[in-house]
């Protein structure tokens, strides 16, 4: 019995104990909330806000183990206002920055929000990111020195396929944009938002230029900036390629499924001539699959002229970046024939030159 009791009599000591280090967190932890309330208060007062237009994250920006409060406007999609942005001591409520950082006119069609991005150099910063209709838009800023000194932006059009824009890709502890961007090259200039081939993008901090580096990869996987430069076509080279073209072309005779035309078409024809040539130049056939109209019926609209080895114009842009073919040729028919033009755009990509027009003139 006495045993009972003098465990009974322990446990109500240790409790006695502990509930003045528990009251002491939960004061602590109240006073902390109530610093927020304070902090959210004169933000929005000296923005012309209220409270309920405030958003905001707790963070060691300073990196001194003293915590900060980051606020910002709220900016959603359809808003129509300012975008402020400040800084406030979390302990002391002292406000440390404050600042109108976008006009409405800049972020009009936008939804905008805050996060922390560690870096070498600055350590804790802020990533101010837009999210338009089609891009997402990232500018870091730090507060080292008093005011909000952009640091680097990354740009991209869409986040992964997860979600997610910002991560630590390599494990060393701080993080990159991290998305996918349309190809917005010559012979893409047709396509629609869902068409564009996308490829993968990180901007990484780099340490010598003290700012974030894009690191561009095409729809094909490849880095860019290892690519060999694509350089000029002959006369004799571009003629090779129409006719090339023209044979793989003339021998798609069976059913494909839009997948196979793709693969076929791409060496040699533009993203504009592949995404056109499957909306308008395919005729279905239930059971079997898709051909190619051309092969169906004297619409041919969709295939490459014929080019011969008679002489042909070849004119170059003054940028270097466009061929056009022109050659005469005869066509003969049952009554007699007629004079016509067979003519070719070709246009230099990352990927090799591409053929992006062509038809008859007469």
């Amino acid at each position: 019995m006495n045993k009972r009791i003098t465990l009974f009599m322990l446990t109500f000591a240790l409790i006695l104990t502990l509930l003045p280090v528990s009251v002491a967190q939960a004061d602590a932890k109240a006073d902390l909330q109530k610093n927020v309330a304070l902090i959210i208060s004169a933000f929005a007062k000296q923005s012309g806000f209220t409270a309920a237009d405030v958003d905001s994250i707790i963070t060691d920006l300073n990196n001194d183990n003293s915590r900060e409060v980051v606020v910002w406007i709220k900016h959603p999609m359809d808003s129509n206002t300012d975008f402020y942005l400040g800084v406030y001591s979390l302990g002391t409520t002292k406000k440390l920055q404050f600042e109108k950082l976008y006009s409405s006119d800049y972020i009009y069609d936008s939804y905008v929000t805050v996060r922390t991005i560690k870096n070498p150099r600055y350590k804790t910063s802020l990533a101010v990111v837009s999210f338009g209709n089609s891009y997402i838009d990232a500018e870091v800023y730090t507060t080292k020195y008093g005011v909000f000194k952009r640091v680097g932006s990354a740009y991209m059009s869409y986040s992964m396929p997860n979600g997610v824009y910002m991560k630590d890709i390599n494990g060393d502890g701080y993080e990159e944009f991290v998305g996918l961007n349309n190809e917005y090259d010559l012979g893409n200039e047709q396509l629609s938002n869902a068409e564009y081939p996308v490829g993968k993008v990180i901007y990484k901090w780099n340490v010598n230029k003290l700012t974030y580096v894009a690191s561009q990869y095409g729809s094909d996987g490849k880095l860019d900036s290892t690519r060999k430069p694509v350089g000029s076509l002959t006369s004799a080279q571009a003629l090779a390629m129409l006719k090339k073209a023209y044979t793989m072309q003339i021998g798609m005779s069976g059913y494909y499924e839009f997948d196979t035309v793709r693969a076929k078409m791409k060496p040699s024809f533009s993203n504009n001539i592949v995404s056109g040539f499957i909306r308008n130049g395919l005729k279905y056939d239930y059971g079997f699959g898709y051909k190619p109209i051309y092969q169906t019926n004297e619409d041919n609209v969709w295939l490459l002229p014929k080019f011969t080895n008679a002489p042909v114009q070849f004119n170059i842009s003054t940028d270097k970046n466009r061929i056009k073919i022109v050659q005469k040729q005869k066509k003969e028919y049952s009554g007699g024939s007629y004079d016509r033009n067979a003519t070719a755009v070709l246009v230099k990509t990352k990927y090799g030159w591409k053929i992006d027009n062509y038809g008859y003139n007469f």
